[in-house]
């Protein structure tokens, strides 16, 4: 991202990362830190946008914006992550249910399933 020159530049790296996002390839932590990134660098290039325009509008106050999003991290809840289909049971009951803890919660798989799936108590 740092490495953009221009506000649609930006953009097509932010695209590229909330697809990683969106695939799990990264962590729902790493994308808000990311979005922080892009929103300060997004903020930069507005205000070199509005100066080569010669617009007679103040320029955006330089604010650091991490404060405020750790600030408002405090009230999102947290994502459930789901265990890797590879992730091995912790232990098999006698009707061939799979059972894992992870994270704290209770998942099971039957022998023909593949994915973990959330036990709702």
């Amino acid at each position: 991202m740092n490495e953009a020159n221009s506000r649609e530049e930006l953009e097509q790296v932010a695209l590229r990362w909330e697809y990683s996002l969106m695939l799990r390839l990264l962590g729902p932590h790493q994308g808000i830190r990311l979005e922080r990134l892009r929103s300060e660098l997004d903020d930069k290039f507005e205000n070199a946008e509005l100066l080569m325009a010669n617009e007679e509008i103040e320029p955006m106050t330089e604010i650091e914006q991490a404060p405020i999003v750790e600030a408002e991290l405090k009230d999102v809840p947290e994502i459930d992550a789901i265990p890797s289909s590879d992730t091995p049971a912790d232990q098999t009951d006698e009707h061939g249910y799979s059972w894992l803890n992870y994270n704290g919660q209770n998942w099971y798989r039957t022998a023909e399933d593949t994915e973990w799936t959330k036990h709702e108590e």
